[in-house]
C-alpha cells in the first residue's frame, strides 16, 4: 500500500480501485465452489468522486470478471465500477 500512496493514484466518476486478496484468506466467511468462481474480494484503494456505497480500506466483494486488471509496481490492482461491487465485509478486530 505505500508505493500505492506514495504516487497518489486516483479513481474517477464511479470507478473503485482495488487490490485483490487470494481466495483463501476470506476470514469466516465460507464460498460454496460454484460461487468462488464468480466472486473476488479485495481492500479499495481508491474511489472516483461519484462512488457512494464504499470507501478507502473497505474490503468487498465484486464480481470476479468486472475488473480491469493492471500492474502497478510489483502489485495487480483492480479497476471496476460501483455497481459491480455486490457486498461490504464487516470489519474484523
Amino acid at each position: 500500500m505505500e508505493a500505492f500512496a506514495r504516487y497518489m493514484m486516483e479513481a474517477f466518476a464511479r470507478y473503485v480501485i482495488l487490490r485483490a486478496k487470494p481466495l483463501e484468506m476470506r476470514g469466516n466467511f465460507h464460498m460454496v465452489e460454484s460461487e468462488e468462481e464468480k466472486a473476488g474480494e479485495g481492500t479499495v484503494l481508491a474511489v472516483g468522486p461519484d462512488v457512494e456505497f464504499v470507501k478507502v480500506d473497505d474490503v468487498v466483494l465484486f464480481h470476479k470478471y468486472s475488473p480491469e486488471t493492471f500492474e502497478f509496481g510489483d502489485e495487480i490492482l483492480l479497476v471496476l465500477k460501483e455497481e459491480d461491487i455486490m457486498a461490504k465485509m464487516p470489519k474484523v478486530d
